[in-house]
């Protein structure tokens, strides 16, 4: 599954791909979309973590340090933070 990345002054927050993060942007104020990654970069702790807040809040906090190794995971395996991510850059089936 893709996740869309976004930074705010305090916090950091991920939701699905092609959702606005409407939600979070009211509760913690404005967000700068840093990009779109694979779920299968995150743990599996943090995978049930986000998805038990996606079905309460529709958007997920993460730290500032989590989304910047997500994203930095996701440069260096993909080589790009925008979909459509493709078996050119690496992805497996």
């Amino acid at each position: 599954m893709l996740i869309s990345l976004y930074s705010g002054m305090a916090s950091w927050v991920v939701v699905p791909q092609r959702v606005r993060p409407t939600n979070a942007a009211a509760i913690h104020g404005p967000l700068i979309f840093e990009g779109t990654i694979h779920s299968h970069l995150l743990s599996t702790e943090v995978w049930s973590r986000i998805w038990t807040e996606w079905e309460r809040n529709s958007f997920a906090s993460v730290s500032e340090d989590l989304g910047l190794v997500l994203l930095e995971a996701c440069l260096n395996r993909y080589g790009t933070l925008t979909p459509p991510f493709t078996q050119a850059h690496g992805q497996s089936a």
